[in-house]
């Protein structure tokens, strides 16, 4: 494939027509990159990540995998697409247990469910131990886990995870930042917004720092921790665009 897996150009979105979140973002994900997106709470990043699944209005610009075009698709068609979405909260069947809740990540490919299953269980073995619990006897790291094996099970070419380490302790957050580097060292592309700059920014290849609905920095992860540029942002002071 040539090009960017996820390509985002000029995109406006928001929930009301007149009242936009996302002003003309652009960025891109790469095959096998993990991107962090960062910035202030009410920055848009949530919004932007919920605008490539069909769930927020797309105003205006652009969004684009593997050329083909989003804008207008229903959610089910962006997943068929190849995308999977890990939202923050809500994003595992607390009732269903740990094997109930992938087969139900696989409803679209019915005939492949066992396979896939079997599949999660080998990369995440937490998840075989556990696969008789309820999600609701799962610790929050185990529950992030088995939401993101869940979003796998469509086999999915791009990865959107909404601040996956939100609430968790260290060695958990560590855990399923582990994951994600082994799901993008598979070749899957990754978008995953973070509160946590140090450990998004840990986790990814680039970072991207959005502000009132823009990027206005972006950059390698390692060179992006190091910016001054990087706190103003946050504390809201104008810095250079991206």
């Amino acid at each position: 494939m040539s090009g960017p897996l996820l390509e985002i150009r000029g995109l406006v979105a928001g929930y009301h027509r007149d009242l936009p979140i996302v002003d003309r973002a652009s960025l891109s994900v790469g095959a096998g990159e993990v991107v962090a997106l960062l910035g202030p709470n009410g920055a848009g990043k949530s919004t932007l990540m919920k605008a490539v699944c069909g769930l927020v209005l797309v105003i205006g610009g652009s969004i684009r995998i593997d050329g083909r075009e989003l804008v207008g698709l229903p959610t089910h068609a962006a997943i068929a697409g190849g995308i999977g979405y890990v939202p923050q909260v809500q994003n595992v069947f607390v009732t269903l247990t740990v094997e109930e809740n992938l087969r139900a990540g696989g409803f679209a490919e019915p005939r492949a469910v066992r396979e896939r299953i079997a599949e999660a269980y080998r990369r995440f073995p937490l998840l075989a131990d556990k696969r008789r619990n309820l999600g609701g006897e799962l610790s929050g790291g185990q529950r992030q886990v088995l939401a993101i094996a869940r979003a796998l099970m469509t086999r999915p070419r791009l990865l959107l995870l909404d601040e996956p380490s939100a609430g968790l302790a260290p060695r958990a957050a560590q855990d399923v930042f582990a994951a994600v580097h082994g799901i993008a060292a598979a070749g899957v592309g990754v978008l995953m917004v973070e509160q946590n700059v140090k450990a998004g920014l840990g986790a990814a290849d680039r970072g991207i720092v959005l502000v009132q609905g823009r990027p206005v920095l972006a950059g390698p992860a390692a060179a992006l921790g190091k910016d001054p540029r990087l706190a103003r942002a946050f504390l809201g002071e104008a810095v250079d665009a991206a």
